[in-house]
């Protein structure tokens, strides 16, 4: 099996050494901050990323490898396509499986507030607006997951890891 290690930026992660995970690592936003080293970068969001390694969408008119939303609620096989559920973990994971990798194990998305917390790096709760936000974007990643573990081949395993 040829594994690719996601890491998102839950807060369940809080105080856990990402450079320990070995082998190929896609960060998704702010995570490459804290890793030593990461293969992939994807970012959904308009953030600033750094671009030598980051996969976004061409709409963002970013200088990098873009994609184009593919079809709604699936994965695209094809390369420089992507699934279209607008969320950077189902990005990073149809990116890691173009790549050929059949094992994604994903660190850190929690798809919940962790303790009123959003993210590891965060040092406080975010206000009642943007927690209403969140809960409301796990809500609808949570409908996608179905989706997206349904669509994947049979030789294909994504798993989710807790620290």
């Amino acid at each position: 099996m040829r594994v690719a290690n996601i890491i998102c930026t839950g807060y369940s992660l809080k105080g856990f050494d990402l450079n320990s995970i070995e082998g190929y690592k896609i960060a998704v936003n702010y995570a490459h901050r804290y890793l030593d080293h990461y293969d992939a970068l994807v970012a959904w969001d308009n953030v600033e990323m750094p671009l030598e390694k980051l996969h976004t969408l061409k709409e963002y008119g970013k200088d990098c490898t873009g994609y184009i939303p593919g079809i709604v609620g699936e994965f695209d096989r094809n390369e420089g396509y992507t699934t279209n559920f607008a969320s950077s973990l189902f990005f990073a994971i149809n990116i890691a499986l173009q790549k050929g990798f059949d094992h994604v194990k994903i660190y850190g998305c929690d798809m919940q507030l962790t303790d009123g917390m959003v993210h590891f790096y965060d040092d406080k709760p975010p206000q009642d607006n943007i927690k209403e936000i969140y809960r409301k974007r796990f809500i609808q990643d949570r409908k996608y997951l179905d989706r997206v573990l349904s669509s994947l081949k049979e030789n294909e395993k994504i798993e989710f890891i807790t620290v």
